[in-house]
Formats: C-alpha cells, structure tokens, sequence
C-alpha cells in the first residue's frame, strides 16, 4: 500500500468535487483504476470520512485561522490538503501525528508552493499545541 499516493488521489478527488460535485461515482472510479486494492481502501476511507465528518474537520480547520478569516478564503487545493490531516488526525489516529503533518507539508510543497506548505503546517502545529499537549511522543 502506498499512502503518499492515496493520500494524493483524495487530494485529486476533493479538487475535483469541488467543480464537478455531481461526478463522484465518476471520479472515484478513476481513481480506483489507478490504485492497487489496498492503497485504494485507504484512499476510500479518507474521501468517505471526510465527507462524513466535514463540518466538523472543517470546524477544526475554522479554529486555526486568522479572526475574521473564513475557510471559504483558504486556496481550494490548501484546503483540500488541511481536510486530508484533519481528517487524519481526528479520526484515523493509527498514523502519527509527526507523519501527518509531515505528510501535508510535503503535499501542499508539491501541489500548492512553499507559502502554503508554511501555513499548513502552521495550521496543524497550532492545533497538535492547543490539543495534544503532552502527548506527542517520538
């Protein structure tokens, strides 16, 4: 399985469902055509959780923004990739923190720029801060 790959695939299909919210069925099977099984279980899991859960993560996400910011302000592909480690973070807790946040850092590094990668890991630092607190561990 390779999660990097599933974890970039999500980011596809949630770019991509921003625009065309009525190709799901469509999308998804594009992406389960480029998949092995089990990094598209995966990659399954994280697009059905996240639409599951998406106000809440988006919620999360609303916290760690400037006053007065919207996440509706957020670049779509910037958002897409916070959904991804929120997601992660709230409720796949089998990764660790560390590589979560590594793991959207080097996403937003490759999709969205340098400035992005910054504020995403800002974003995730100051929740792991004010929502982990001794209880990161190595």
């Amino acid at each position: 399985m390779n999660r990097r790959l599933a974890r970039e695939s999500v980011l596809t299909t949630l770019y991509q469902l921003e625009f065309q919210p009525d190709e799901q069925s469509q999308i998804i099977h594009r992406q389960r055509t480029k998949l092995d099984r089990k990094t598209f279980l995966f990659y399954q899991q994280i697009v059905n959780g996240i639409q599951q859960h998406l106000n809440e993560i988006d919620q999360v996400i609303g916290k760690c923004l400037k006053s007065g910011w919207s996440i509706d302000r957020i670049a779509s592909i910037d958002r897409a990739i916070l959904r991804i480690a929120f997601y992660e973070l709230l409720y796949e807790q089998e990764t660790p923190i560390k590589v979560v946040i590594n793991e959207a850092v080097e996403i937003a590094k490759s999709y969205s720029g340098d400035e992005a990668s910054r504020f995403i890991n800002g974003c995730l630092g100051k929740w792991v801060r004010e929502n982990q607190e001794g209880q990161v561990t190595d």
